[in-house]
C-alpha cells in the first residue's frame, strides 16, 4: 500500500502542480528567460501546497485500490473463514491514516503557506526585473510614498511642494522601456485623497532594478518639474515650471516585492496563532479563526475518511474492483465538494468556524455507525 500511495500521491500532485504553473505561466516563462534555476526553484516552492492537497487524495484512491483487489480477490473473505473480523484490518488502516494526516497538517499548516509566502516574493522580483512587460500590462506602476521609498528621495521630492502639500503615492508611467533605460519617464506626485500635485517628466531615466535588494533606482535627466493646475482644496495655483538637466541624486524606490506579513493564508501555525492573539478586531478574528480550522479540518481529512470508505469498501454488493475504485473516488469527491462549499459559504454569511469541521463529522458519524454493523457480522 506504501507504493500505490507514493505512486497515486506522486501523480496528484504533479497535476495539481501543472495547474498551479498554468495560472502563473507568465511569471514561469520570465523567470526561465532570467534562468532554469530560478524556474526550478519556483516550481519547488509549489510543491508543498500541492502535495497538502495531494496526499489526501492520493492516500484514499491507494487505499482503495489496495482494499479492492484484496476484497476482489476473496483475500478477506479467506480470513473471514478463520473466524478473523473484519474490523481487525480498521486499526492498521486507521494508524496509517493517522500518520498520513499528520503529514498533510504539516504541508497544510506550515510548510505549504511559508513556500507559497516564498513563491509570491520571488515571483513578484522576477516581475520586476521585468519590467517592460509589467508597465506594458498594467500602463503604470504605483508606489506608496511612506514606505516604498528611500528617505533622501522623499525629501528631494518634498522640497518641490508647499509645507502643506503631503505627497502619499506616486506613480511612474513610460513611454519606451530600453535595457537600463527608460524613454520619457512621468512621474506624478499625489496626496491622501488621490488629487494629483505635481508632475516630473524625463526625457531619460537611467534604470537600475536589483533582485537581491529589491530596489529600483532611477537616475533623472532632462527632468522638467511642473505642478498641478489646482491644489487638494481646488484652488488655482500659481504656474510655474522648473528644468533640470539631471536629478541631483537618484531617486530609490522599495520594489512592493510582496505584503505577506499582512496575509494569513501566507503564515505559519505559530506564527498565525501569534497574530491571532494580536489581532484588536473581531472580524478578522473570526477570519483568522475559520482559516486556521479550515486547514485543521483538511489536514485530519484522510483520518475522518478512512472511517466511511473503509466500511463502504467492505460491501459485498460493491465486491468488483472497478465499482469498489467509483464508489470510493465519488465519495472522495462529494467530501472534498462538500469542504470547499463549508470553506467559503459560512464564511460570506456569518456562520461559525464549526462549519469546517462538518464534512468530517458526516464521514465519522457514518463510518461508525457501518463499522458498528460491521463487527456485529464479522
Amino acid at each position: 500500500m506504501f507504493f500505490s500511495t507514493f505512486f497515486v500521491t506522486l501523480v496528484m500532485t504533479l497535476i495539481l502542480l501543472y495547474g498551479n504553473l498554468t495560472k502563473n505561466d507568465e511569471i514561469i516563462l520570465t523567470s526561465f528567460s532570467h534562468s532554469p534555476a530560478l524556474t526550478v526553484e519556483l516550481c519547488l516552492l509549489l510543491l508543498p501546497y500541492c502535495l497538502s492537497i495531494g496526499l489526501p487524495f492520493g492516500f484514499c484512491l491507494a487505499f482503495l485500490i489496495f482494499i479492492g483487489r484484496a476484497v476482489s480477490s476473496n483475500e478477506i473473505l479467506a480470513v473471514q473463514t478463520l473466524g478473523i473480523s473484519r474490523i481487525v484490518f480498521f486499526w492498521p488502516v486507521l494508524l496509517s491514516a493517522l500518520l498520513v494526516s499528520v503529514v498533510t497538517l504539516h504541508s497544510t499548516l506550515e510548510w505549504g503557506p511559508k513556500n507559497r509566502a516564498e513563491f509570491d516574493i520571488l515571483s513578484n522580483r522576477v516581475l520586476w526585473n521585468n519590467l517592460d512587460s509589467l508597465l506594458d500590462s498594467e500602463g503604470e506602476i504605483e508606489f506608496d510614498f511612506g514606505g516604498e521609498m528611500e528617505d533622501e528621495s522623499k525629501d528631494s521630492l518634498n522640497s518641490l511642494l508647499s509645507s502643506n502639500e503631503k505627497i502619499n503615492k506616486i506613480t511612474l508611467s513610460v513611454v519606451e522601456v530600453l535595457p537600463h533605460e527608460w524613454i520619457n519617464l512621468r512621474i506624478t506626485l499625489f496626496d491622501d485623497k488621490g488629487i494629483a500635485l505635481a508632475f516630473l517628466n524625463a526625457k531619460r531615466a537611467n534604470a537600475n532594478n536589483f533582485m537581491e535588494d529589491g530596489q529600483l533606482k532611477l537616475d533623472l535627466q532632462e527632468v522638467d518639474f511642473e505642478p498641478a493646475v489646482f491644489d487638494s482644496s481646488k484652488i488655482k495655483k500659481e504656474a510655474t515650471f522648473v528644468s533640470f538637466k539631471r536629478w541631483k541624486r537618484p531617486l530609490v524606490f522599495a520594489l512592493p516585492l510582496s505584503k505577506v506579513n499582512e496575509n494569513i493564508k501566507r503564515m505559519g501555525f505559530f506564527e498565525l496563532l501569534t497574530h491571532y492573539d494580536s489581532l484588536e478586531d473581531e472580524f478578522k478574528k473570526k477570519d483568522c479563526s475559520f482559516h486556521l480550522n479550515k486547514n485543521l479540518a483538511h489536514g485530519l481529512s484522510p483520518f475522518f475518511l478512512i472511517f466511511l470508505l473503509f466500511p463502504l469498501s467492505l460491501e459485498k454488493k460493491y465486491d468488483e474492483f472497478i465499482k469498489n475504485l467509483s464508489l470510493g473516488i465519488l465519495v472522495i469527491f462529494i467530501y472534498f465538494t462538500l469542504g470547499n462549499f463549508t470553506s467559503h459559504f459560512p464564511k460570506q454569511v456569518g456562520l461559525g468556524s464549526w462549519c469546517c469541521w462538518l464534512p468530517n463529522g458526516i464521514c465519522l458519524i457514518l463510518g461508525l455507525g457501518m463499522l458498528a454493523v460491521t463487527s456485529d457480522h464479522k
